[in-house]
């Protein structure tokens, strides 16, 4: 009959400890780091919820009532904060002509543009642009084909949300 060492044996089992606790430790750090990548990437704006957003913001500016586009606000400051009263200026801006209605034809997507300064949410913030391509319907006129872009920017959860609105046409 063989004699254990106790000695050999405790030192294997530290070894094989310490191998296994620095298996773990890599492991956590890589899953981890993967998550972290994850979590700072934008899911993408599909064009089925662009085009829900869109026939959403059309019925509000059709309403002719800033407070109805579901735009991201600063919801910190009282609601005539200078931010706020901005963003009332661009949506009025966009607003129909009296006695006229807006009409969605279509949306296009243009995808990420880069940092763009929308001082209610960041001075520098990563956006995506979708255009709405409407008509606006006015009484004894021709009807006029007019473009809205829509800039979204990151949210929570790596979602995008609509920030703001540009005239284009």
């Amino acid at each position: 009959m063989r004699r254990v060492n106790v000695t050999h044996l405790a030192l294997v089992a530290a070894l094989v400890l310490v191998v296994l606790l620095a298996g773990g430790a890599v492991a956590g750090w890589y899953f981890g780091k993967v998550e972290d990548d994850r979590l700072r990437q934008m899911k993408p704006y599909p064009p089925d919820k662009q085009q829900q957003r869109a026939q959403d913001l059309v019925a509000a500016l059709n309403s002719r009532d800033p407070r109805k586009l579901q735009l991201l606000r600063n919801t910190s400051a009282a609601p005539d904060a200078p931010d706020n009263l901005q963003l009332d200026r661009l949506i009025q801006a966009a607003f129909p002509l009296p006695d006229c209605h807006f009409a969605l034809d279509s949306v296009r997507d243009r995808g990420e543009q880069g940092a763009m300064d929308i001082s209610w949410v960041s001075s520098d913030t990563r956006t995506y642009r979708y255009d709405m391509l409407i008509t606006e319907n006015c009484p004894g006129r021709a009807p006029l084909h007019r473009v809205l872009a829509v800039i979204a920017v990151p949210y929570m959860g790596g979602y995008w949300t609509d920030a703001s609105l540009l005239v284009e046409q």
